[in-house]
This record gives C-alpha cells, structure tokens and sequence, in this order.
C-alpha cells in the first residue's frame, strides 16, 4: 500500500518492480485505495521504486521473492524538499 505520512492512500503512484540480475522492470500504478499488486514474479532479488509528483521517491530494496510466497512492500512517502 503506498500512503503519505499522514497515513492518507496515494493513488495514481508510479510503481517500478525491478529485477535486479536482469534488471527488467514491470511497471505498475496504485488504484484508489493506493493499493498495487505485482503478481506471478519469477523468484529472485527486486528493487522497488515508487514516484508520485510532489513526493519524494521511494527506494527498496533488495526484495527477495520466493517461490508461492507472497511479498508485501508498504510506501510511506515524505514531502518533495
């Protein structure tokens, strides 16, 4: 879920999920409730970039993936400086 530090949704977030040995990227938008879901990823290392105007990027990483498990990377964007 991608929130401000107000803990309000952020919808309409840019989402990168990037493998890090390919560095092949599924781009990814978060909905209304500022939920996204990046779903049947090959196991492996992610980083995750989440970019929303008048916010700073967000960073993490590295995700490690597994296989049939499910993964949860919550955002908490600050202010642009």
């Amino acid at each position: 879920m991608v929130r401000d530090v107000s803990g309000a949704a952020v919808p309409g977030a840019k989402i990168q999920v990037i493998r890090i040995d390919t560095n092949s990227a599924l781009d990814l938008q978060s909905n209304g409730e500022g939920l996204y879901i990046a779903p049947n990823l090959p196991a492996g290392d992610y980083q995750v970039v989440i970019e929303k105007q008048g916010f700073a990027t967000y960073r993490r990483g590295p995700v490690e993936v597994r296989s049939r498990a499910e993964v949860k990377v919550d955002a908490t964007f600050s202010s642009a400086a």
